[in-house]
């Protein structure tokens, strides 16, 4: 059976097997939103490996160390103890979501402007997002599932939650005029007024030659 395999798997090589199933769900989600949701014809191979990445890096390796370090530096049994790693938990994803956006744009080849934009989009909103389904799954993670196992649980709730964080991330954000954008505006649009005079006063030079015995 695949469940024996893998609790094994967990107690031998405890972080390379979280950060695999992290990699594992993130990839699948991103998948998931292409084919599903964006009903692409095609994968982006690049976006998806960008995804994996993180999934291997935050979703699998870092959390399985930072559940470890909020078991050992809180203490308090019960619901306050859930209440406190909780709230530890929710206060790092307000800083994570930004380094996601930071990353994932850099993955897909955006400038910094582009990156910047991005955050400013869609961040709050996300991050509201990520607070109504992050708090009460980290609850009964905290309260409820062995600590081997939390990080199995957050990859299942990763599931769903990274088919909408890969949505977000790459859909596009209407591109802003830059300072240089609207001063080739403004000079274009200064030619065209300068030229309209001078156009007219032509035709106006030519019809009284014309008229001229």
């Amino acid at each position: 059976d695949a469940l024996p395999i893998y609790v094994h798997s967990l107690e031998k090589r405890p972080l390379r097997t979280q950060a695999a199933t992290g990699g594992v769900i993130c990839g699948l989600g991103d998948i998931i939103t292409q084919t599903a949701v964006e009903k692409h014809e095609s994968l982006s191979l690049p976006r998806s490996l960008g995804m994996i990445t993180w999934g291997c890096l935050y979703s699998g390796a870092f959390q399985y160390c930072w559940f470890r370090m909020l078991d050992h530096k809180i203490k308090h049994p019960g619901l306050t103890g859930t209440i406190l790693k909780t709230a530890a938990d929710q206060a790092l994803d307000i800083g994570a979501l930004p380094a996601f956006f930071a990353l994932s744009g850099l993955w897909r080849g955006l400038v910094w402007e582009q990156i910047q934009r991005k955050i400013e989009k869609e961040y709050l909103s996300t991050l509201l997002t990520n607070f109504s389904v992050w708090i009460p799954a980290q609850a009964i993670n905290f309260s409820l599932v062995p600590p081997k196992f939390r990080v199995l649980f957050s990859c299942v709730i990763d599931l769903g939650w990274n088919t909408f964080l890969s949505f977000v991330a790459h859909r596009e954000v209407p591109t802003a005029l830059t300072h240089t954008d609207i001063s080739l505006t403004l000079d274009d649009s200064l030619l065209h007024t300068q030229s309209k005079p001078v156009h007219i006063k032509d035709l106006l030079r030519n019809e009284e030659e014309s008229e001229r015995p």
